[in-house]
């Protein structure tokens, strides 16, 4: 897309974009500016809804940000900001604060884009977006480094991801660490009602955890191949991963990514993606592209990549009868993997290289949908 498409600021827009195609397809978005790159999962409008909760990392270097663009015309669009919001949101030159309450009408081929004006930035997860009627959102950060530490001298990155709204939220999600990793993950939770959280190791133990009404929990647990884990509660609520920042003088290749889990429902039995373009990290190079995969353990022999058989380890989640797999890819354009009995599982695409990282959903089902 031509750079001028890019929404910047805090404002209503003419920059919507509506792709529309014969068949159904698959569709990804993908911020390729240097040093800030991350890919999302566009979402069908058979999936889009009325109802968002925002997520941020927190705090963030630069913005945590939100956007929207409507499917119909004359969208009226209220926005509630968080009640833990620190500081205040600039929207179309007026300042509002936590808890305010923004609205304004969108149509096709509008977008609105709402920034955080104040940096660091805190607390905008939880945002309340409603809608009378069908609208795409899309949140994280302008660019920010993800610490685990306390140091903020560490390499920084955009985050996006496309959510969810609230009625396709689940109860349970089936989650891979960020592969490659020396360091934690974050996990940000957020329910809309307060709840019972459980995680699940790979060893099968149990940690609970209390989540509260609309306010983001985020939870640090062991990233690299070897760690997964199952995230069940009482409600339903939506859970994204966050790769933490590359450490300043640490060789380790990574940079801070944003991932959407989705649940079982939206699983497929095919996924075709693209590899994203490199960059250009600070010492050139090229990701390093891992794929990873998700289903039933006694399924997983039937998967097919390029219509050859997958000869990989797996790893069982906890209790369950899940398994899952990290492959290293090839440095090829397009990769397609099926079940050859239509089962049905989850691919997840992480990409890492020198102070460069993204993560995204490689297709989410419409059978349920339409």
């Amino acid at each position: 897309m031509r750079p001028d498409i890019r929404h910047r600021g805090s404002s209503v827009s003419s920059r919507g974009i509506v792709v529309r195609s014969e068949y159904p397809i698959d569709l990804f978005g993908s911020n390729e500016e240097k040093f800030s790159h991350d890919c999302f999962l566009t979402l069908p409008t058979a999936l889009l809804g009325m109802e968002y909760y925002t997520v941020h990392s927190s705090p963030s270097t630069l913005q945590q940000q939100f956007a929207i663009t409507p499917a119909e015309n004359d969208t009226e669009v209220t926005v509630q900001l968080s009640s833990t919001l620190e500081g205040k949101v600039e929207f179309n030159r007026k300042d509002y604060y936590a808890g305010d309450i923004v609205e304004f009408t969108l149509s096709i081929g509008d977008s609105a884009q709402v920034q955080t004006k104040d940096t660091p930035a805190l607390g905008l997860s939880g945002t309340r977006v409603r809608s009378n009627k069908p609208i795409a959102l899309f949140s994280g950060n302008v660019r920010t480094s993800i610490s685990l530490d306390g140091p903020t001298q560490h390499s920084r990155d955009h985050l996006v991801e496309q959510l969810l709204p609230y009625p396709r939220w689940r109860n349970q999600y089936y989650a891979p660490s960020s592969p490659m990793r020396l360091y934690e993950d974050i996990f940000l939770f957020l329910s809309k009602e307060s709840t019972r959280l459980e995680i699940e190791n790979e060893a099968g133990e149990i940690v609970v955890h209390s989540l509260k009404a609309v306010e983001s929990k985020a939870i640090r647990l062991d990233s690299g191949d070897s760690h997964h884990y199952v995230f069940t509660a009482e409600k339903p609520f939506q859970v994204v991963r966050l790769t933490a920042s590359q450490i300043k003088g640490n060789t380790s290749l990574t940079d801070p990514a944003m991932l959407l889990l989705l649940h079982t429902d939206y699983w497929k039995y095919r996924y075709t993606f693209a590899l994203p373009v490199f960059t250009g990290g600070s010492h050139g190079g090229n990701y390093q592209n891992v794929i990873q995969i998700v289903v039933e353990k006694e399924k997983r022999a039937g998967i097919q990549m390029n219509d050859r058989v997958i000869k990989s380890s797996w790893n069982i989640f906890g209790s369950t009868n899940y398994a899952t797999t990290n492959i290293q890819l090839e440095h090829t354009r397009q990769v397609t993997l099926h079940h050859k009995d239509n089962a049905l599982f989850m691919v997840y695409l992480y990409g890492a290289a020198d102070k460069e990282s993204y993560a995204m959903p490689c297709g989410i089902t419409l059978r349920s949908w339409l």
